[in-house]
């Protein structure tokens, strides 16, 4: 009885332990999972064919360390807001955009983020964190942070003159930014 369930504990061992072939990947797929872990945002673009973007972004919603999760989730906006704009990315163009999470204006991983939905209004030194994240390339969907906030920090904290150095403008629909992706409206 023994000898049994040991020969065939050893028989289950060995088929659980057979080799699995895993494929090889292709040299872009080997560039395009390192450039997924070593980068936040990546988009590709074809000269030849400006329709042809590809490549991925991520995009997190950030808010006040004192606001607790309830707040952030019920702060400023639909809180569709943010999956409507993922989903369209996804659904109209070939880039891949993914939800970061949600994480405090006072993080240091907000530096590592191309793009921020901000959720409420930061504290001082939290105001100080998000205008560096702004002076060091970041961008920021949608103000909720408060305009009047944005600009007392740019001014104070990133030493910019408000209307000379930094400024806030609507870009119009035509504008070139919106050309390489063409998305068809209802009538």
């Amino acid at each position: 009885m023994k000898f049994s369930l040991l020969l065939f504990s050893l028989l289950v061992l060995a088929i659980a332990c057979a080799p699995v072939a895993i494929p090889q990947q292709t040299p872009e797929q080997q560039q395009e999972a390192y450039d997924r872990d070593r980068y936040q945002a990546k988009i590709r673009r074809d000269p030849l064919a400006p329709q042809a973007i590809a490549g991925f972004w991520r995009i997190a919603r950030v808010s006040s360390a004192t606001m607790g999760s309830a707040a952030v989730f019920m702060s400023g906006g639909s809180t569709r807001d943010l999956d409507a704009i993922i989903d369209a990315v996804n659904e109209f163009t070939d880039i891949e955009a993914e939800f970061s999470g949600d994480i405090p204006y006072s993080h240091p991983a907000l530096f590592d983020l191309p793009i921020v939905i901000p959720q409420g209004e930061p504290n001082e030194a939290e105001l100080e964190h998000i205008v560096r994240y702004i002076k060091q390339g970041g961008f920021i969907l949608d103000i909720d942070l408060g305009l009047e906030n944005l600009r007392e920090g740019m001014e104070k904290y990133g030493e910019l003159v408000w209307g000379r150095d930094a400024w806030v403008e609507r870009l119009a629909d035509d504008h070139p930014i919106f050309s390489p992706i063409s998305i068809s409206r209802a009538a």
